[in-house]
């Protein structure tokens, strides 16, 4: 697009069409039919990715970026080597390693070691709210959590609880997690330190299965050096997850694993050929129990062998871990150091039957098969592709020498702006850090705890420019996942009086972004209300938004990236007041806040409809999107459009319309859109390698992200 001295190019980035694969290439496997994986329409992760969704990846930079780019369309994510996803600074505190170890996959997604060596470190991997992901062929160290919080009521004499499983999934189905292998080593329990007379535990799971998780398969891995090791069902009063969490464990060797091997609620999981070794009186991970039959759990046994020293009877492996002894567990032809498993106590009253065909190996056969073929670094990939692994470039914005009340870059590296945490009662923990590893933008951190509330206000010095009540204050925030609750709200607060007294405007982040919202908010007498409400798509730690609340006397006005979504009238807060943050315990980014006379406007480019995906073929109708073009005066500007290929896909315009039209005998799906709209009221000179414009004391930077194009296959 161009803005005159300012130009975006909307660019196409076009592949040749998918050619033939080898079936057999484990990249392309789909979860085996002796699973609960296989059911209901079976799990193909993004086994059928086209090559521009086809990515290898050897640093965490590279993960994330293949992770986001090409949305939910399906996808393989080839590891090569270990990624350490502290890129060699160690994580600052639990906040820091909450946003810079945490590996979030998309729907449709299949993530593979590239061989033996492939692996993660100090990252964990979250499938919350996802469906259709396969996890193979990796080396997965658990994350050893850097703040364990000791809780004096968990247990008889308190315990140290960790925030960090190597894999979690919640809420998510069709999952399969196959040939991979998990252990604490190098950082194993016996090299903790014990403080409060326990263990300082910085280990959670290694996969736990949560929050209605359905139709998972666990196979083929390798589970090592860990005390509470698969947590199935997150607690006896989740009842949501009655007639789910339905799993299978096969083929899977678990060696010095205390407990939980699984510990399993409600749900439905079949244990079958899987091998278990370790010693009750073991110096370290001593074997506790393996399977913990807890509320109103269906476990079905075949053909497992359990080789644990010391361990005399069934009653000794498979226990109710605590609870009401609701759970039910059935066996057969499994054996405990040689003979038959005998003198089970847990209810034996399991009546469901696996609906798919399984085979129950021969016990003599199953320690050799599962230590033989079990674990990561069995599979070797060859795939290739073209997949992107760039990012959106990282822009360092710095405050104008003039025209602005208020501006806080946070490039000092500083927060000496802000009174942080003034009023009782919210908690979490904010720095100012750079936006990543090497980069020159310098942002404040919010990192969520327990509870929200007003978070930070400037101090009066701070607000001492600012003559009057009638003011815009703006800021790029980035909404970070912390929690799977509803109502995230994100605000910048206005017109402060106290805690329960002002203005406020910004994001509402749900889990899906069909339901997110950009609001006017007031805080009257303690009681919230939101009297604008317009549904925008915000996604979570994605992009940086560009939030603006303008007030100019009583109409009180919000924007995001440029665009008004509309204004109220309300005569409750007339006054400068303080402004500050609010967010109802939502982590987030914040960066580049500015306050200043509302007579200067922001520039806007958008889309209509915002839809990030096109699929056609040649004649087909062609997709239009409206175009929004407009200089803060108000008036109309001009933009412009290319394709990368334009033997694959033409790009035409009329007046304020782009159309889109395949042209190649492909069909092909096409992205577009802006990635990371950034629209700014500044003040000061224009920067022209950000291609800024300066309009008297405001200009605005955007950055639109360039469509992109795959085809499917020849016709």
């Amino acid at each position: 697009m161009e803005l005159k001295s300012f130009r975006t190019a909307l660019a196409l980035l076009a592949a040749l069409c998918l050619p033939a694969h080898a079936a057999d290439d484990p990249a392309r496997i789909v979860a085996p039919a002796d699973g609960w994986a296989s059911q209901a329409g079976g799990t193909a992760g993004g086994s059928a990715a086209i090559s521009s969704q086809i990515y290898s990846v050897a640093n965490r930079a590279q993960l994330v970026n293949a992770i986001n780019n090409g949305g939910t369309n399906p996808k393989i994510i080839k590891i090569t080597g270990t990624i350490d996803m502290t890129e060699g600074v160690p994580f600052a505190n639990t906040g820091d390693q909450a946003i810079r170890g945490a590996i979030r996959l998309k729907s449709n997604t299949t993530l593979i070691g590239a061989g033996a060596g492939a692996g993660i470190i100090n990252g964990h991997i979250q499938l919350v709210g996802v469906s259709q992901i396969i996890i193979r062929n990796l080396k997965i160290v658990a994350p050893c959590d850097v703040g364990p919080v000791w809780d004096p009521n968990d247990g008889a004499n308190g315990a140290w609880n960790s925030a960090y499983d190597a894999i979690g999934v919640s809420g998510s189905d069709h999952i399969w997690i196959d040939h991979n292998t998990f252990t604490d080593a190098p950082t194993t329990d016996n090299l903790l330190p014990t403080e409060n007379g326990q263990l300082k535990q910085c280990h959670d799971g290694a996969v736990d299965i949560t929050n209605a998780s359905d139709y998972v398969t666990v196979s083929y891995n390798v589970f090592g050096e860990h005390h509470k090791n698969n947590l199935i069902g997150s607690g006896d009063g989740a009842t949501a997850d009655e007639g789910k969490l339905r799993v299978t464990f096969s083929n899977n060797v678990f060696r010095n694993v205390s407990s939980r091997a699984p510990r399993v609620r409600y749900g439905q999981v079949h244990m079958l050929n899987n091998y278990f070794t370790g010693s009750r009186n073991a110096a370290v991970y001593a074997n506790l129990y393996s399977i913990g039959a807890g509320y109103n759990s269906k476990i079905l046994s075949h053909s497992n062998v359990f080789e644990i020293a010391g361990a005399q009877g069934c009653s000794s492996i498979v226990v109710n871990p605590g609870g009401s002894a609701t759970g039910t567990f059935k066996d057969s032809g499994s054996l405990l150091n040689g003979s038959l498993l005998a003198g089970c106590t847990i209810n034996n009253n399991v009546t469901w039957t696996p609906p798919y065909t399984f085979s129950v190996r021969p016990t003599s056969l199953v320690k050799a098969n599962a230590l033989a073929q079990a674990g990561a670094g069995k599979l070797t990939t060859t795939i290739s592709g073209t997949g992107d692994t760039s990012g959106t470039p990282i822009l360092t914005l710095t405050c104008p020498p003039n025209g602005l009340y208020f501006c806080d870059d946070f490039q000092s590296g500083s927060s000496a702006n802000w009174d942080l945490l003034p009023v009782a009662g919210p908690n979490g923990s904010f720095s100012v850090k750079a936006e990543a590893i090497g980069a020159t933008n310098m942002l404040m951190q919010y990192t969520a705890a327990t509870t929200g509330g007003v978070l930070a206000l400037l101090k009066p010095a701070a607000m001492a420019n600012v003559p009057s009540g009638g003011y815009f204050v703006e800021a790029r925030i980035k909404p970070q996942t912390n929690s799977t609750t509803g109502n995230k709200q994100l605000y910048l607060i206005t017109r402060y009086t106290n805690p329960t007294n002002w203005y406020g405007a910004g994001l509402n982040v749900q889990n899906a972004n069909t339901s997110t919202q950009v609001e006017i908010a007031k805080m009257l007498n303690g009681a919230l209300s939101r009297p604008k409400q317009v549904r925008k798509p915000i996604n979570m730690d994605s992009v940086f938004y560009t939030v603006r609340f303008e007030m100019t006397g009583s109409t009180l006005t919000v924007y995001l990236d440029g665009e008004s979504l509309g204004s109220i009238t309300d005569t409750a807060f007339s006054a400068r007041g303080l402004v500050g943050l609010y967010t109802a315990n939502k982590s987030f980014q914040i960066d580049d806040v500015r306050i200043g006379d509302p007579s200067l406007k922001p520039a806007q480019l958008t889309l209509n409809p915002t839809t990030t995906s096109y699929s056609a073929e040649a004649g087909d109708a062609p997709l239009q999107l409206a175009v929004t073009a407009v200089k803060p005066d108000g008036t109309a500007d001009s933009f412009t459009a290319s394709s990368s290929n334009p033997a694959v896909l033409a790009v035409g315009i009329s007046g304020n319309t782009l159309a889109y039209a395949g042209i190649d005998a492909c069909r092909c799906r096409q992205r577009h859109g802006p990635r990371d709209q950034r629209q700014r009221s500044n003040a000061g000179a224009p920067d022209q390698r950000h291609h800024r414009r300066a309009v008297r004391a405001a200009y605005p930077d955007l950055h639109a992200d360039r469509p992109r194009l795959a085809c499917r296959g020849a016709r």
